[in-house]
């Protein structure tokens, strides 16, 4: 099996970031394909981030960038 099929995935189709002053956090809204076939993009779920929780995201994120740009023997 591939490893692409072991989860189901919901294509991104972007994001809105929006700040939430009174929270002192960000209000991110993924923007989403229902499947990889259908043009129709959702995004119906809002999802408060604190400051520290997206500083860590970012961090987790460009982690994951760096070890898909590694080579393969590389990897651990």
């Amino acid at each position: 099996m591939k490893e692409e099929q072991k989860y189901e995935t919901f294509p991104l189709a972007g994001l809105d970031i929006r700040i939430a002053k009174d929270y002192d956090a960000l209000i991110v809204t993924p923007q989403f394909l229902a499947t990889p076939t259908d043009p129709t993009i959702h995004s119906d779920k809002n999802f408060l981030l604190s400051k520290e929780t997206a500083l860590e995201l970012i961090e987790l994120l460009q982690n994951a960038v760096s070890m898909l740009n590694t080579p393969p023997d590389m990897k651990h």
